[in-house]
């Protein structure tokens, strides 16, 4: 595609293969290059200790166990899964977390509720929404505003992180980018997560998992070998997660430093690092991966097999000839277990 040619989603790797690249674009702390595994003992000699701070700049409240982002604060400007899950993971780490919504357009995941629009306080009724936002601080702020903005840029001012999961025009919009923020705020980390990235041909389309999930190749995959494709996988929590994460990696680098930064992780690029397997094993091996349903390229017998009762069900994976043997011994070592041709992955397979 287009979009992921020119921005060099894809390279060779020094083993001899193409992979995705990292998703996380950090303007301070860029992710070192792809390179060779390392021998083993190349770095017994370095010493890890001297490249540690010697004293941690966050502030831990005193006299009890502290969770490890306490006297961290979070401005959340997320709406929808992924971003808030990514927040919701930073406060449940003890992350000071403010949620901002506009008052005019509350976080769309409120829409996905178990009441009718009939009844009061209707929108409080979110499942997914309330999965991705316990623990924080909520207020409204139209940041379409002067005045919006300008209690935004105060909150950022306290603030030692920004997440935002919009379309990348918006911040440019209302005139929040990450120079606006530094202005205010000099080692300010500000996480951007858009669908598809800061710049490329696809650059201001909004996407959502469903998207990315058809771009990356996830849906072609996961669906039965001669059905439609499947659209409904796990990337919005997936890329919550590595939101988390390189927000973590950035704090550590801002105890190190004292430098802030701006951090792109596009949600296709996360989900093109799900979905790496075809892209490799094809550019190493020619070898097309197919989509099999329940079934993988590693495992026989693998599926989801019927129970008695209702709606029992059990998931198998036997990957190796050790679990081959176990999963005879677990059904009683029956005799037609014991047959030749199913002693090895391969034959089983087959």
């Amino acid at each position: 595609m287009d979009h992921f040619v020119e921005r060099g989603v894809f390279v060779e790797h020094p083993e001899g293969f193409v992979a995705p690249r990292p998703p996380f674009l950090m303007s301070a702390s860029p992710v070192q290059d792809v390179a060779a595994a390392p021998s083993v003992g190349s770095d017994d000699d370095v010493d890890r200790a001297a490249t540690l701070p010697a004293e941690p700049r966050r502030r831990q409240p005193a006299g009890r166990s502290p969770r490890p982002l306490e006297g961290v604060t979070v401005v959340d400007l997320t709406a929808f899964w992924a971003g808030p899950a990514c927040t919701h993971q930073l406060a449940t780490l003890g992350a000071d977390v403010i949620k901002i919504e506009s008052p005019s357009r509350p976080d769309g995941m409120r829409f996905a509720t178990v009441r009718p629009p009939t009844e009061p306080d209707w929108m409080e009724y979110g499942p997914t929404f309330h999965g991705t936002n316990p623990g924080k601080r909520s207020v409204t702020v139209d940041f379409s505003t002067p005045e919006g903005r300008e209690l935004v840029l105060r909150l950022v001012e306290r603030a030692d992180v920004v997440v935002e999961n919009f379309t990348p025009r918006v911040l440019g919009n209302v005139g929040l980018e990450y120079d606006d923020l530094v202005a205010r705020r000099a080692d300010v980390i500000l996480l951007r997560m858009p669908a598809f990235g800061l710049d490329g041909p696809w650059r201001d389309r909004p996407g959502f998992a469903q998207t990315t999930e058809q771009v990356s190749g996830i849906a072609w995959m996961t669906c039965e070998a001669d059905g439609e494709a499947l659209v409904r996988s796990t990337i919005d929590p997936i890329a919550g997660i590595h939101g988390a994460f390189v927000v973590l990696a950035a704090l550590e680098h801002r105890d190190r430093t004292g430098e802030g930064q701006q951090i792109e992780m596009p949600m296709a690029e996360v989900a093109m690092n799900v979905a790496a397997e075809p892209i490799v094993t094809w550019s190493a091996y020619g070898t097309l991966l197919e989509r099999e349903g329940n079934r993988g390229a590693p495992g026989a017998p693998q599926g989801v097999y019927a129970c008695k009762g209702d709606e029992q069900w059990v998931a198998l994976s036997i990957t190796n000839d050790r679990e081959w043997r176990a999963l005879a011994k677990v059904l009683g070592d029956p005799e037609w277990a014991r047959d030749p041709s199913l002693a090895t992955g391969a034959n089983r397979r087959r």
